[in-house]
């Protein structure tokens, strides 16, 4: 898919960009085992590298490399003990830490997030319900030291594994005005609210990640919260990378970090892709110095547009796509179909509010759907059929009706999976 209006440029970085870059190539020549070695292998010159493109002359880096080599992705100025961490499993379940130096650690987890939820309207004193996957013994531990930053923000923890009921009844008791959860949740909680559980007074936006949000579930949780989502994207490695300002919430793309990272969007063959098309997300960070990642593959789909939002930022914007490369449904014939393929095929359905599309045989499909109110016939066809559609009549297709769609482990929905183990071609 294209964007709209990619308006083409021959290099997309601003100058502080090329900056940072050129800095950040030399300390990864200077002092990271693994960039030392690629430099060197492929004759690149470190210095006074200033364009996307000659970026793009490294070799792109997944996190299979990183985890089997992780002390040659280390800087040798700095003791992997003593750094700070971020760590997770991911939606791959195998453990994976990201180090990073203390000033961007700082940085990205604190300073970078704080000026994008300001820039949403979020003020100095507001209260912030954190809806989070952890015990609720863990969320309590956490508030009992929430005095320590109330008298900049009121955050509370809550945790999502809470029986709903009670968890609507805790936030009407503390009344925020701004809520961070994942969409899959916030629909369950929003399902209850149009249930008749009642409404959370007084929220007046709502912060989404980790998950893709679907536009009806987006629709849906504004409608019962009475508030703005505004959704960012971000990850272990990166921290947040992107997000959506008041002007871009809905329907815009996400205003890069561009201070932070460098974003490109590649081809299935690993190639920049054409100017406004689809392809794998790839994020360069420039502040990192612990542990700088290059050319890093986010195993996300997304595209690139220069559309100019109404905000007055300025670059490009990341708009990310619904699937990751690994969810990808294969079919029979070993040919893999895009998750994204499948997701912009059905997101316009009527009264469809969330989905997941679950291969679960070498055959056979399995969508299942959450309605708005129960659906007819003619719209359970209508899902059957944009399915199909791209699957080219190859698999067996069914169509569930649910209350709420089951998360994984981690507490995430994710919108397109195989719970089949298959040889990809």
């Amino acid at each position: 898919m294209k964007s709209p209006n990619p308006h083409p440029v021959s290099d997309p970085l601003t100058p502080k960009q090329r900056l940072l870059l050129n800095q950040q190539l030399k300390r990864c020549y200077d002092n990271v085992p693994h960039y030392r070695h690629v430099f060197e292998q492929i004759k690149f010159d470190h210095d006074n590298h200033y364009q996307l493109s000659e970026l793009q002359r490294l070799p792109t880096l997944s996190k299979e490399q990183i985890r089997n080599n992780y002390k040659d992705f280390i800087s040798d100025k700095y003791n992997m003990e003593r750094c700070k961490h971020s760590y997770s499993s991911g939606s791959t379940g195998e453990p994976f830490a990201t180090y990073f130096d203390n000033l961007s650690w700082y940085r990205k987890k604190y300073f970078l997030k704080l000026r994008a939820r300001f820039a949403c309207g979020m003020s100095i004193g507001d209260r912030i319900a954190i809806l989070e996957c952890v015990p609720e013994e863990k969320a309590r531990q956490s508030n009992s030291k929430a005095w320590l930053r109330d008298p900049l923000l009121k955050v509370r923890v809550f945790s999502l594994f809470a029986d709903t009921d009670e968890l609507l009844a805790k936030l009407r008791v503390f009344r925020p005005r701004n809520i961070y959860g994942y969409p899959s949740h916030l629909m369950t909680l929003a399902n209850a609210i149009s249930n008749g559980a009642g409404p959370v007074p007084g929220v007046k936006r709502i912060f989404t990640a980790s998950e893709y949000l679907k536009s009806g579930s987006r629709q849906f949780i504004e409608q019962h919260f009475s508030a703005p989502i505004f959704d960012h994207y971000g990850s272990t490695e990166f921290k947040e990378i992107a997000w959506q300002c008041p002007f871009s919430n809905g329907s815009g793309g996400y205003h890069i970090n561009n201070h932070e990272v460098i974003c490109e969007i590649i081809d299935s063959d690993g190639n920049p892709a054409p100017n406004g098309s689809s392809g794998e997300i790839v994020v360069t960070d420039l502040r990192n110095k612990a542990m700088p990642l290059l050319r890093y593959r986010m195993n996300d789909h997304g595209l690139m547009s220069w559309e100019r939002c109404r905000c007055g930022y300025e670059g490009p914007t990341l708009l990310p796509l619904g699937g990751r490369s690994s969810d990808y449904i294969i079919l029979p014939s070993l040919k893999q179909i895009s998750p994204y393929l499948i997701t912009t095929n059905i997101e316009h359905i009527e009264g469809l509010i969330q989905y997941q599309i679950d291969q679960n045989s070498v055959t056979g499909i399995i969508a299942r759907t959450v309605w708005e109110s129960p659906p007819d016939a003619s719209q359970l066809n209508r899902v059957h059929h944009a399915i199909d559609d791209i699957l080219g009549g190859a698999m067996s297709i069914s169509v569930e009706v649910c209350d709420a769609i089951s998360v994984e482990e981690n507490g995430k929905l994710k919108v397109v999976k195989r719970s089949v183990e298959l040889r990809q071609a």
